[in-house]
């Protein structure tokens, strides 16, 4: 049975594939910050995205560091950000 892929964060590639991490202003993400203590397992936060979820701070889809949509730069994907990937399926494809 092949191992499964394991999720670093240090590429800026989608695992598996030969194509990019969509950046992060062009995703639309923002950190709400105010939700940075709230139970985040609930809503349409990075944090319940079971599916692209890398290591603690980054995403499968999304580029960790760089320019967010409200003007913050980071290095990071944060548990308590939020993207639109999931309202607009036609960015990722």
């Amino acid at each position: 049975m092949p191992e499964p892929v394991r999720l670093t964060g240090d590429s800026d590639q989608i695992p598996g594939t030969q194509y990019d991490k969509i950046p992060k202003l062009l995703a639309r993400y923002v950190e709400f910050s105010q939700f940075k203590d709230a139970n985040l397992s609930k809503g349409y936060f990075c944090y319940s995205c079971v599916y692209f979820v890398e290591e603690k701070n980054g995403c499968a889809l999304v580029q960790s560091k760089g320019e967010s949509a409200d003007g913050v730069n980071s290095d990071h994907v944060a548990p308590y950000g939020m993207c639109a990937l999931w309202k607009n399926p036609s960015m990722v494809g």
